[in-house]
């Protein structure tokens, strides 16, 4: 199942990962997939998001997201989206992402960085507690 339009990929992403389809999850993402993972390494492509998301559907994991805005000019889509892993592991945070609509009218992730919130939130904390 295609995400038809940007917001789609995530309902599909969750359902994907609750089921624990990997292959469904990463059929969302372009090949050339660009992402941040949680120590803000940029990591490209499918097999290093493979890497990173193989546990998550080995166990199931439990995701809700909620997009915030979305910014849309012609074939490019950006979108702020909140997102929470409920079971078996907690976390939360605030993604950006960059989808890219393709020549079917399906959109795929071209570029996510779902740590956004949690990196900025601690480089401000370790930047005051070394200012004193």
């Amino acid at each position: 199942m295609p995400a038809n339009k940007p917001e789609d990929f995530h309902k599909l992403f969750p359902q994907f990962m609750r089921e624990g389809d990997l292959e469904s999850v990463l059929a969302l993402y372009e090949p050339n997939i660009v992402f941040s993972n949680p120590e803000g390494d940029v990591k490209c492509g499918k097999a290093a998001i493979r890497e990173e998301l193989i546990t998550f559907a080995d166990t199931n994991q439990i995701f809700k997201f909620n997009p915030k805005k979305v910014i849309q000019i012609e074939d490019l889509a950006l979108v702020y989206n909140e997102w929470e892993m409920t079971s078996p592991r907690q976390m939360s945070g605030l993604a950006i992402e960059l989808f890219r609509r393709q020549p079917d009218g399906t959109w795929l992730l071209l570029i996510g960085d779902p740590f956004t919130e949690s990196r900025t939130y601690s480089a401000l904390t370790a930047e005051k507690s070394h200012a004193h």
